[in-house]
């Protein structure tokens, strides 16, 4: 994976749409599974995955990802931010707040 040919970086997350994303952090790694959607318009379904992740990153640190449950836990929370994104059209207009994804994905 791309994380252990690169061991400055903190983390690697690659993204795939339907088929979810991978994630590679310190010395853990995993799979996350999409969150099953009624997909309308994928446009800035990636950019709300990663703002969805900064947000947790900001609120948790980079120690949480030092954590296999929190740094997972993120990553579930980025992928639900992604797949909301979806359901609605446009790139701004279809960001959720965090009061849906919360509603979403717990």
């Amino acid at each position: 994976m791309i994380a252990h040919q690169l061991d400055h970086l903190e983390g690697v997350l690659i993204t795939s749409g339907a088929a979810g994303c991978a994630y590679a952090f310190q010395q853990q790694e995993g799979r996350v599974p999409a969150f099953p959607a009624d997909v309308v318009d994928t446009t800035g379904a990636g950019d709300s995955f990663l703002a969805g992740f900064i947000h947790q990153l900001c609120r948790l640190g980079l120690t949480g990802l030092a954590d296999p449950q929190i740094a997972r836990d993120m990553v579930i929370y980025a992928s639900a931010v992604g797949a909301l994104a979806t359901v609605r059209t446009g790139a701004i207009a279809s960001q959720p707040t965090a009061a849906e994804v919360a509603a979403f994905c717990f």
